[in-house]
């Protein structure tokens, strides 16, 4: 039901729609390419990992800074609805960096009084990865009998 999709990648997505536009970045200076940022909709779910990003000031960046600088560009071209993917248990107050920084993104997006705001927090992202990750692996087969159990 979209007419246009213009999406901030690091790379290409190799897709080829008359829809999509893609604008290749690096994330570090969204104010240059803030005419890219106007829409109805924005959904947002950049992130990274530790094993990815073990320093703590660049992983901080990428899921708590760019998501912020993207609202706040948002508000600037008057965008009304801003989609979120968090974790499961963010919360700003958290001793674990992960769920701390979650919601310290989530409270500081919240701030920024866009007109819609929707906030996902899923447990685990499944999906194709092209580096191993065992304990996720064991994770998701354990979340294959948990899930059912879940509710909420």
């Amino acid at each position: 039901t979209y007419t246009d999709v213009i999406v901030l990648v690091r790379k290409s997505l190799n897709i080829q729609n008359q829809k999509l536009k893609e604008i290749i970045t690096d994330f570090s200076n969204l104010w240059e390419i803030k005419e890219h940022i106007k829409a109805d909709v924005i959904f947002c779910c950049i992130g990274t990992t530790r094993a990815k990003t073990p320093d703590l000031n660049n992983y901080r960046k990428i899921d708590h800074d760019i998501p912020i600088e993207i609202g706040k560009i948002a508000v600037e071209n008057q965008v009304q609805q801003y989609h979120l993917v968090s974790a499961l248990g963010a919360n700003a107050k958290s001793s674990n960096f992960y769920s701390k920084i979650k919601g310290e993104t989530e409270d500081d997006l919240k701030a920024l009084n866009i007109p819609a705001i929707h906030i996902y927090q899923p447990s685990l992202l499944r999906g194709n990865r092209k580096e191993k990750r065992v304990a996720e692996k064991i994770a998701l087969v354990l979340m294959k009998v948990i899930d059912p159990l879940l509710i909420g």
